[in-house]
């Protein structure tokens, strides 16, 4: 199956939390939680994103019968089962293995109840071991460089090891967190 764009995962999360959402009320969400400064998904986008998912048969839409007053009928839209199976395919990949700064992480997160927690605490555990393998592998390659540790490529290095140890230390604790709490709802 064809990757999601960030603007099509947001539109199914948002069918998984609402379905029979409006387009409409799919805009105001999207400026309301500013998805445009920290997923990269503008209001602007929502129509034709909606028109994609529908295309690709991820999504199924009906007039809005509630709809009262002036201006057109809106559409309600829902996901359809290929579109459960690709939010969840989704949310598993982008919990699992991306980088520390990745935005679709953001909106995986913002989609992890959607998942069962056994499988949400499974996924941030991969994403802890991905990215202590990262690790690893980008300081092999500054220590092959040798570059001074107050050169400009030493700072980075260092910078960008630490975000991605902060990441992995942040998301093996998650991981634990919903596992307890799991086990603690499963006494």
């Amino acid at each position: 199956m064809e990757k999601l764009s960030n603007a099509e995962f947001t539109l199914l999360l948002m069918m998984a939390e609402q379905p029979g959402i409006t387009g409409y009320t799919i805009t105001r969400l999207v400026d309301e939680r500013g998805l445009g400064a920290w997923a990269g998904v503008a209001s602007s986008s929502v129509y034709n994103g909606l028109s994609r998912v529908e295309h690709r048969d991820l999504a199924q839409s009906a007039p809005d019968d509630t709809k009262t007053g002036r201006g057109p009928r809106g559409r309600c839209y829902t996901l359809t089962p290929a579109g459960k199976r690709a939010l969840r395919a989704a949310l598993r990949q982008a919990l699992s293995t991306t980088r520390e700064h990745d935005p679709r992480f953001n909106l995986a997160l913002s989609g992890i109840d959607t998942l069962p927690a056994t499988t949400a605490a499974s996924c941030l555990r991969e994403r802890a071991a991905y990215l202590a393998a990262e690790h690893t592998r980008l300081s092999a390659i500054r220590d092959a460089q040798a570059h001074e540790p107050t050169s400009a490529a030493g700072l980075l290095f260092d910078r960008i090891l630490h975000a991605v140890e902060a990441e992995r230390a942040w998301s093996a604790a998650a991981a634990q967190q919903i596992a307890s709490r799991t086990e603690r709802t499963d006494r």
